[in-house]
């Protein structure tokens, strides 16, 4: 293997999603077939020969190599290393956009290089299990009604109070910084707004039958027209509902407005906000939750 900071950053990435598939059964499942295993290798090389790898996929086992080998399924070729620094980080459908935009250029069977999306899947059923733990616990008692218990994944306001006594977590939050309300994912989670749908849509309403908080910072710029941000919005909300959504609420105000609505409340009286399952006027919330509402991931259209 050459020794240069960029192929070491890049055998460490194959070696942690190797490892995804080596310790996690639910993922072995997409490699094989009715006619057993399926076995493939893909490569990775920059066009200035710093990164000449592969991650190899045999008999429901996966290993990284040190060099492409001679017949390797596909080839992901990155345009300079900037790209490949770039693709470590990102999301399999930002991904797909870089190769769009010919910053990554692919050679032999494509179908293979779904692999890389296969972690994603697994995240949305690790959580899929989790929420079905929690609802499985509810309703295994009943309330002093005699009724059962429904699950709801909204916070209102606790996921401020309850993350600023938390540490850090390995999800990208920060120490003492807000938890994201309800199911929000993390703003480390993709800069992408349609992976965010994906995901939350892709979780199984059953085990959130007293409704969920989605909540997301939507925001037209200058430029745009009322026609373009309504159809825009609607295209969302529509793809959304159409995988599984159950809720999703916006604000559509920008982070400045709100920095200087924190400046100046007097010019800012009548600014409803949405928090996590209700609105308020932002000038008559805490310090805490108006941070957590500036921090929020802020989308474009």
């Amino acid at each position: 293997m050459k020794i240069n900071g960029l192929n070491l950053l890049t055998h460490i990435a194959l070696q942690g999603m190797a490892l995804q598939f080596n310790l996690r059964p639910s993922l072995g499942k997409y490699l094989k077939s009715s006619d057993g295993w399926t076995n493939f290798t893909i490569g990775l090389r920059t066009a200035s020969g710093k990164v000449n790898q592969a991650i190899v996929f045999s008999n429901g086992r996966v290993s990284v190599k040190g060099q492409i080998p001679d017949g390797a399924d596909a080839v992901m070729h990155f345009v300079n290393d900037g790209v490949l620094r770039q693709t470590i980080r990102i999301t399999p459908n930002e991904m797909l956009n870089l190769v769009l935009k010919n910053k990554i250029i692919l050679y032999g069977n494509m179908a293979y290089l779904q692999a890389f999306a296969l972690q994603e899947q697994f995240i949305i059923e690790h959580t899929t299990r989790v929420t079905g733990l929690i609802h499985g616990s509810y309703k295994a008692i009943k309330n002093f009604r005699g009724g059962d218990y429904t699950v709801g994944f909204w916070s209102v306001a606790q996921h401020v109070a309850y993350g600023t006594l938390s540490g850090a977590l390995p999800s990208g939050k920060l120490a003492h910084k807000p938890f994201t309300p309800g199911v929000t994912p993390h703003p480390s989670a993709s800069e992408n707004f349609l992976d965010n749908i994906r995901d939350v849509a892709g979780l199984n309403p059953h085990h959130m039958d007293n409704n969920i908080a989605f909540n997301v910072k939507l925001v037209p710029s200058a430029k745009d027209s009322r026609e373009k941000t309504v159809n825009t919005m609607a295209a969302y909300v529509k793809s959304y509902f159409e995988q599984g959504g159950m809720q999703i609420q916006f604000n559509m105000v920008n982070s400045q407005v709100l920095k200087d609505a924190m400046a100046n409340p007097g010019d800012y009286q009548n600014l409803l906000v949405r928090i996590s399952g209700y609105n308020a006027y932002f000038v008559n919330l805490n310090r805490e939750m108006q941070l957590e509402l500036i921090e929020r991931t802020e989308y474009r259209l």
